[in-house]
Formats: C-alpha cells, sequence, structure tokens
C-alpha cells in the first residue's frame, strides 16, 4: 500500500503532459489522412513518452527531495498582524517548480495555495506571510502538501509534510505595550525601590538639613542655626499641587422652571 500510495497516489498530471497529448493526438488524425505524416506522429509520439518517462523518473527516484518547516508564533493577537514563517529547501539536483500549499484553520477560510516558487538546486528559500485572527480560540494548523515538478513539467509529485499543531489566539495582547512604563513602575516598587524626591525651590517645605557646599544661601534658617550652632538651611521639594477650579453654568437654560 505504502508503494501504491508513494509512486500512483502521489503523481499529478502536468500542464505540459496535456499539451503533448494533444500534439500527438492532432499528429494522429493527420495522419489518417496524409500517410506521409505517419513517421511524424509517431516520432512525436516516442519522444513524448520518453520525456515522460524521464521526468517520472526524475521525480520519483531520486533520494533527494523537497522539505518545509512552518514556524508560527507561540501566541496570535487578536485583530492584528501575526507573521507565519515557511522554510523551503530543494535537495533535487536540478531545478524545480514548487507550489505549497498548507491547511490553515477554519477561522481563516482560506482556500488558495501560499505561492508558487522555482528553486534552484540546493537552495534555501523563506517565506512570510501575514495572517489577522478574527475571533478568539484556538486555531488549529494542518499538514503541508508540495506539488513539485521539474522543467518539462509533464508531472507533478505531491509531498505531504505533518505539521499538525494546536496554536492558541488571546485579545490584542500586542497593544499592552504603552502600558509598559506604568508596569516597570509597578515591579520596581514590588522590589525595593524607592521613589527619590526632587529638591525644587519652590515653598512647600519639607525638612530642615545642615549646609553643604552648595546649598542656596538664600535658604539658611538663622533660628535653627542660632540653636544648633552651625549652618542649617530650609529644603524644599517640586511643588505638585494644581489649581483646581470648578465653573458653574447659571445662564437661562440652566434655570428650572417650574410651571405653576
Amino acid at each position: 500500500m505504502s508503494y501504491f500510495r508513494t509512486y500512483i497516489l502521489d503523481l499529478f498530471a502536468g500542464r505540459n503532459l496535456y499539451i503533448g497529448l494533444g500534439i500527438c493526438a492532432l499528429l494522429m488524425v493527420l495522419a489518417f489522412f496524409l500517410p506521409i505524416l505517419e513517421s511524424v506522429a509517431f516520432a512525436c509520439f516516442l519522444l513524448f513518452v520518453i520525456l515522460f518517462l524521464t521526468d517520472y523518473l526524475a521525480l520519483f527516484f531520486t533520494k533527494q527531495l523537497v522539505s518545509v518547516v512552518r514556524r508560527v508564533p507561540l501566541r496570535l493577537s487578536n485583530g492584528e498582524e501575526n507573521p507565519i514563517h515557511w522554510t523551503l529547501k530543494n535537495r533535487y539536483p536540478f531545478r524545480t517548480s514548487v507550489t505549497m500549499i498548507d491547511e490553515w484553520p477554519e477561522q481563516f477560510q482560506f482556500r488558495k495555495p501560499v505561492g508558487r516558487f522555482s528553486m534552484r538546486p540546493g537552495e534555501n528559500k523563506k517565506v512570510t506571510q501575514q495572517v489577522i485572527p478574527v475571533e478568539r480560540g484556538s486555531y488549529q494548523f494542518g499538514s503541508i502538501r508540495l506539488l513539485v515538478s521539474t522543467r518539462l513539467n509533464f508531472l507533478m509529485r505531491r509531498f505531504t509534510v505533518d505539521a499538525d499543531q494546536t496554536i492558541p489566539c488571546y485579545p490584542s495582547f500586542r497593544r499592552l505595550t504603552q502600558y509598559e512604563l506604568h508596569g516597570n513602575a509597578t515591579l520596581l516598587n514590588r522590589s525595593g525601590a524607592i521613589r527619590v524626591r526632587r529638591v525644587g525651590q519652590s515653598m512647600e517645605f519639607e525638612q530642615i538639613k545642615e549646609y553643604v557646599r552648595g546649598d542656596d544661601v538664600r535658604t539658611i534658617n538663622w533660628k535653627a542655626t542660632a540653636r544648633r550652632g552651625n549652618l542649617m538651611v530650609n529644603q524644599f521639594i517640586e511643588e505638585r499641587a494644581q489649581q483646581v477650579y470648578c465653573i458653574i453654568d447659571k445662564g437661562r437654560l440652566m434655570k428650572c422652571h417650574l410651571r405653576k
């Protein structure tokens, strides 16, 4: 069963296969009316068979294959762009054309392939696509399927990569970065950090301390200096109080009219 699945079920027809069959059929019909074209029709059919077998052997009897890895964030942010990354590698010794189809979660309702790529031998290609979830919950990603063809494009071989994974989608947590400053302040308070008071030149008195070089001599407290015998200065803090105005509209529209 595995042999049948590998070499038969994963086989698909390419565009040039139908073109070649059409040309051979047309030459056969013309050779029926023009016998001189019989040799040409036979030669074309023989060439078609050789190209068909060459394409089949190159795709199915080569140990080097095409691989793909999908990278999804650990969690999705609802209503915002989330990047999905794929990394493809062509291990075939010849240039290939790869069509990648991913099984998206049903919430996205995507039906088209991720993309079609032409890859050189041994080339790595990185693909990125942005998705925007529209609802919270679990998003189930399925398998990844690759349709690989050669330059002949007579046949395509399908590769199925098991990449099932379930990713949770939470409310928009990226917008929480605007509260990062508040969060850092809370963490600092919990870790034992204290606020440093800034000395200002307002009239909000805080304490009396000994004079040190650099203090403003205009703030010397002479009464405290006389009692202590050393120069003492008044220390003030930055004034943070703000004036609050309460405005009441006493116009005609704000009056209460009572009917008698």
